[in-house]
């Protein structure tokens, strides 16, 4: 796996056509401009279609995203959408906050109306499964799932006690 960037609350790692975004805090502007850069990046070396998983792991206090991020994180959905294959949002936080944060973050989905499977969870595993079982998955991918769950989840990192 390809380390592409790092801000303090952003990484963003890429295999093949899958993109991996782990995020550690609200997202900042900078944050939204490399999803873009990267996203433009992969659909130009992949043009059979990208995958998407985003790790959400909350390092400090929960808020809302301001209402520029929320959009901009919809636009991006829909402007990317008819270039992916599957998308995956992890969400690693614990109790009422991680509901309601996946709570949130399917309805902000839904009004992106993705046409691409998407899978909001609070398992590694199980985004993780949901992209690689898409329809038509790229065999790259499937061909080194188990080596690649491996390398992405020790990239990650172990969830903070």
């Amino acid at each position: 796996m390809e380390e592409l960037a790092q801000t303090s609350s952003l990484r963003v790692g890429r295999c093949g056509p899958l993109v991996i975004f782990a995020w550690s805090d609200q997202p900042m502007r900078r944050d939204m401009d490399l999803v873009d850069r990267y996203l433009d990046e992969t659909v130009e070396r992949y043009p059979a279609g990208l995958c998407t998983l985003a790790l959400l792991r909350s390092v400090g206090a929960l808020v809302s995203p301001d209402a520029d991020n929320r959009e901009r994180a919809k636009a991006q959905f829909r402007r990317y959408d008819p270039h992916t294959r599957a998308n995956a949002v992890v969400i690693d936080i614990d109790g009422i906050a991680g509901r309601t944060v996946r709570v949130f973050m399917s309805a902000v989905l839904m009004m992106a109306r993705a046409r691409a499977p998407t899978t909001v969870c609070e398992d590694f595993d199980a985004g993780f499964d949901a992209i690689l079982n898409a329809p038509g998955q790229d065999r790259e991918l499937v061909d080194v799932r188990e080596g690649l769950r491996r390398e992405a989840r020790a990239w990650w990192g172990e969830r903070p006690s």
